[in-house]
C-alpha cells in the first residue's frame, strides 16, 4: 500500500519549499499588512474609547455640578419668589389696614356730621317749645318763677 518513493519525496519537498517561498515573498507581506492595519485600528478604536469615556465622565461631572448649580438657583429663585410673596402680602395687609382705617374715619365724620344735625334738629325742636312754652305763659300771665317752671316741664316732657 504505502511505498517509499525516494523521487516523489524529493519533489514534493522541492514543490512544498517553493510554494511556502512564493508564499513568503507573495502572499505574507499583504496579510501581515492587512493583520498591522486590524492592529493600528483596533489599539485606535480602543484609544478613541478610552478617549470617549473620560469626555463622558467629564460631561457627567460637568452635568452634575449645572444640575447642582441650576438646583441652587432654583432654590434662589422660590426663596425670591417666598420673600416678595411675603412682602406682597404685607403691603396688602397694610392697604388693607388703611383702607379700613380711611373707613372707619370716614364713618366717624359721618356720625359727627350726623351728630351736629341732631343738635341742630334739637335745638330747633327746643327753640319751638320754648316759643310754644312761651305762649302758653303769655296766655295765663303767670308770675317769673311759674314761667320757668312751665319752661323746665315742657323740656323734661319732650326729653322724655
Amino acid at each position: 500500500m504505502f511505498e517509499f518513493e525516494p523521487g516523489l519525496m524529493v519533489w514534493t519537498s522541492i514543490s512544498f519549499a517553493i510554494l511556502v517561498f512564493l508564499m513568503y515573498k507573495l502572499a505574507l507581506p499583504p496579510i501581515l499588512k492587512v493583520l498591522k492595519d486590524r492592529e493600528t485600528a483596533i489599539s485606535d478604536s480602543l484609544k478613541a474609547s478610552s478617549d470617549d469615556h473620560k469626555r463622558a465622565e467629564e460631561l457627567v461631572k460637568s452635568s452634575n455640578l449645572k444640575l447642582a448649580e441650576a438646583n441652587k438657583v432654583a432654590a434662589r429663585i422660590l426663596m425670591e419668589a417666598r420673600a416678595e410673596g411675603e412682602k406682597l402680602k404685607g403691603s396688602l395687609v397694610d392697604a388693607a389696614r388703611r383702607e379700613a382705617d380711611l373707613i372707619h374715619l370716614k364713618a366717624g365724620q359721618d356720625l359727627d356730621r350726623e351728630k351736629n344735625r341732631m343738635i341742630s334738629e334739637i335745638r330747633r325742636k327746643t327753640a319751638d317749645i320754648v316759643i310754644l312754652a312761651s305762649s302758653k305763659v303769655l296766655k295765663k300771665n303767670i308770675n317769673k318763677k311759674e314761667n320757668m317752671s312751665i319752661m323746665e316741664g315742657s323740656l323734661k316732657e319732650w326729653q322724655k
